[in-house]
């Protein structure tokens, strides 16, 4: 059973300085070779002292495919301790049997951040996966949980909340789309947290979550455009951006940190940190025309042009790393200039000529 690796917390005043980094990269990447043993490469994973580090990490590092980041700062108040080492893994594709990590997520690590204000960026990188897998906590006097993360992920997922605060005290458990890997894990958690409501778009409490034979059908709250979650310091705003992936998709705005939930959209292969302050745009656009899970570039457009007039500081994606304010208009500016709608592929997979509809 994979378990989490924990990191210090990202404060918003850290800043990644790659000038500085190009010089520490080669003398970073020598001393984590001498520290991790031969035999870690056929380990699931390794906690090397305070380094945390997972067989496929381990892999494209020692393959020089993969790039070593500085550690994170140490923060004398976080509720997490350790030193970790990122390292980004430039293939987003799985060329054999694409998502299969999907039904076996084994091989995985969970780690958790807080990125700003008491809103913690919980990510599970699976083994094989070119994508990672986010969800929020949100600590605050009625705590929230943006996504559950899929249904396997449940016990690590709940395992990095307990390292903040007690699953039992969520009072939200929130879906931006009814999707597995937002919603796999919903029951377990409702279970656990006896007094959370789960909030989704109205749209999708009608068809979804009230139609299917959930145990917690009677504690749903469906939400249009405009309408608040009142959660003490933080109150989450709803936007309704149908076709921004699936029908019933949303987002959240949260005034106090100026924080934007896009839930799919912005979305970044590979394991990345944190924070992103680097223009990752063209990789966004190309995973998403090999994912195919945009059927339509106007909509998403529209979404685009909406959020930037909102000028958000933090954009958490669900997959990848939290966006700056500053590298926000690089992710904005390549949705708008290149092509990412579908083009004849899902998940990688070409479909036939007769297969194509759109």
């Amino acid at each position: 059973m994979a378990g989490v690796g924990v990191r210090p917390s990202v404060r918003p005043q850290w800043t990644r300085r790659h000038e500085a980094q190009q010089g520490q990269q080669t003398n970073r990447e020598d001393k984590l070779r001498s520290q991790v043993p031969n035999e870690l490469l056929d380990s699931r994973r390794s906690a090397i002292g305070r380094i945390v580090i997972t067989d496929v990490q381990a892999d494209e590092l020692f393959r020089g495919r993969g790039s070593v980041f500085p550690p994170l700062p140490q923060s004398t108040n976080s509720a997490c301790g350790s030193i970790g080492i990122a390292i980004r893994v430039p293939c987003w594709k799985n060329e054999t049997k694409p998502f299969d990590f999907l039904l076996k997520p084994g091989g995985q690590m969970t780690r958790i951040d807080e990125i700003v204000g008491g809103i913690y960026r919980i990510s599970t990188m699976p083994k094989d996966s070119p994508i990672s897998f986010n969800q929020f906590l949100i600590a605050d006097e009625h705590p929230a949980l943006i996504h559950t993360g899929m249904a396997a992920m449940y016990e690590d997922v709940c395992r990095a909340i307990r390292l903040v605060l007690d699953p039992a005290r969520l009072a939200y458990i929130i879906l931006l789309h009814f999707e597995g890997d937002e919603c796999g894990g919903m029951e377990r958690f409702m279970a656990q947290a006896r007094d959370a409501r789960i909030v989704g778009c109205e749209l999708s409490a009608a068809l979804n979550l009230n139609s299917f034979d959930f145990a917690c059908q009677n504690r749903v709250i469906g939400k249009r455009d405009g309408e608040v979650i009142d959660l003490g310091r933080h109150a989450l705003r709803f936007l309704e951006t149908p076709h921004v992936h699936h029908w019933d998709s949303m987002m959240i705005w949260d005034e106090s940190t100026r924080s934007l939930f896009p839930a799919d959209l912005f979305i970044q292969p590979g394991d990345q940190p944190p924070v992103i302050r680097e223009n990752l745009g063209s990789a966004m656009c190309e995973l998403y025309r090999h994912a195919g899970i945009f059927a339509h570039e106007e909509p998403v457009r529209r979404v685009v042009d909406r959020v930037e007039r909102m000028r958000p500081e933090w954009v958490h994606a669900m997959h990848g790393g939290t966006l700056t304010g500053q590298v926000f208009a690089s992710f904005t500016d390549a949705l708008r200039e290149q092509p990412f709608a579908f083009n004849g592929e899902l998940r990688g997979r070409v479909l036939a000529g007769q297969q194509v509809v759109a």
